[in-house]
């Protein structure tokens, strides 16, 4: 029943949705796209996971597609590996929004001092932002200080990803000027798309999986941020899991994610104060949910402390879960 289901609706949008001839995909195509959800949770903005750069060994090299969550995860993602195509969706317009504005930035910012400069409406700051990212640390506490009183989403953005720079060991995009140039290349090509999207929606993952395939193109990473903790307690992963399969995943595509459960296993998990960090083979992960469904958050927790569960032998990283 769930493939004439799936058939139907991608039968129905064949219609209206054709392929780029150039192997990009149009953002008047995505446009295009239905999406169910009709909230938004404005506060999503400012990245909270302080130890983005453990998912640096598992996304580098990747090719194809990368699809995500989130704001700067995503770049940062973008950043660490060699794909053809990202799309940033997300269930929170204000995010989506705003993410448009960061590939407009990155157009439009030969460095990424312009570019942080930009998103943070501080374009008379450059010397600060470069002198804080460069470890000054009189100038990122001033950074810090005046993130806790200001209103503005951007400033407080910049604070946060010159906070993160300090701690960053990996080649993020904020410390090596060639990621931040692909990162930007990716943006001049049209390859940088930002769309709303709800990850259990009845259409939005469908309509967006006709649209890879029919750029002959494979999905080789999905960030779902911490979205899992959430799908599980709303009882939607049916949906959930079913939007995953309906991706043209490629076969060594991976599943990476965030959650607050299970955080006791440090010997397993790579953890901050708050975040795991996880990566899963995207195979591995759809088959686990599928064959012990994770009707509640205890049945997510044993799969996470699953000791049989491995990374593909390609990208083997001792920051996340082995």
């Amino acid at each position: 029943m769930f493939r004439q289901i799936q058939q139907t609706v991608i039968f129905s949008i064949l219609c209206t949705l054709t392929p780029n001839a150039h192997g990009v995909l149009k953002e008047a195509d995505l446009e295009k796209i239905q999406y169910d959800a009709n909230q938004s949770f404005p506060g999503y903005i400012i990245p909270n996971e302080a130890s983005y750069f453990n998912f640096e060994a598992v996304n580098r090299g990747k090719k194809g597609v990368l699809i995500s969550l989130g704001t700067f995860r995503a770049l940062v993602a973008a950043s660490y590996g060699n794909f053809n195509e990202v799309i940033l969706a997300d269930l929170d317009q204000s995010v989506v929004d705003f993410n448009k504005k960061q590939i407009e930035y990155l157009q439009s910012s030969e460095t990424v001092v312009e570019f942080l400069a930009k998103v943070g409406q501080r374009p008379y700051s450059k010397k600060e932002i470069e002198g804080a990212l460069n470890g000054d640390a009189g100038l990122i506490k001033g950074f810090q200080q005046e993130s806790q009183t200001s209103r503005s989403i951007g400033f407080r953005y910049l604070a946060s990803l010159i906070e993160f720079a300090q701690t960053d060991p990996s080649h993020s995009f904020l410390k090596d000027p060639a990621a931040y140039q692909k990162l930007r290349q990716l943006a001049l090509n049209g390859k940088i798309h930002s769309m709303a999207a709800d990850l259990t929606s009845e259409r939005t993952y469908l309509e967006l999986a006709q649209l890879i395939r029919a750029d002959k193109n494979e999905v080789s990473v999905i960030d779902v941020s911490n979205a899992p903790d959430y799908i599980i307690e709303n009882q939607k992963m049916d949906l959930y899991l079913r939007n995953l399969q309906a991706l043209p995943l490629a076969k060594n595509a991976i599943v990476n994610f965030t959650t607050i459960h299970g955080a006791n296993k440090k010997d397993i998990f790579n953890v901050d104060s708050q975040w795991t960090y996880v990566s899963v083979p995207a195979k591995q992960y759809i088959e686990a949910a599928q064959s012990e469904p994770w009707n509640e958050i205890q049945d997510f927790q044993r799969f996470l402390r699953d000791p049989s569960i491995t990374m593909p032998s390609v990208v083997r990283c001792k920051s996340v879960l082995l």
